[in-house]
């Protein structure tokens, strides 16, 4: 089905810093404007993320938050809002052999990206 035309506009910006030898930051945040409702097109989204390598390791702790997310247009508007934190832990054995292990969602947070498919709470 054709949605019709419409206008959105936005920034984002995206900074990295390198605390110290091993360390860095990783910073992320959008806003988008629309002029109608888009589903899955959220208003505000941050991240920030961790990383801390220490020879063969890799440590990793990020958070997502993600403000009015539009699930659903019709009958009625539905928005969410909701924040992910996610770890990694990592170990580089060669080249091309990496090992690791995720924690994503570790709130067990109950969220939508798509009306009534809910996304998986805690998984290792």
């Amino acid at each position: 089905m054709n949605t019709g035309s419409f206008e959105h506009f936005g920034c984002e910006f995206q900074v990295k810093y390198f605390i110290l030898k091993g360390l860095d930051l990783l910073v992320n945040y959008t806003w988008l404007h629309t002029d109608k409702p888009v589903i899955a097109a959220p208003e505000h989204m941050a991240y920030v993320e961790g990383n801390y390598r220490l020879n063969k390791f890799n440590f990793n702790l990020s958070l997502q938050y993600i403000n009015n997310l539009i699930t659903q247009i019709k009958p009625e508007e539905i928005n969410n809002s909701y924040a992910l934190l996610s770890a990694r832990v990592s170990y580089t054995a060669a080249d091309l052999v990496t090992f690791y292990i995720d924690g994503n969602n570790l709130t067990g947070q109950d969220y939508e990206i798509n009306y009534r498919y809910p996304m998986p709470g805690f998984a290792v």
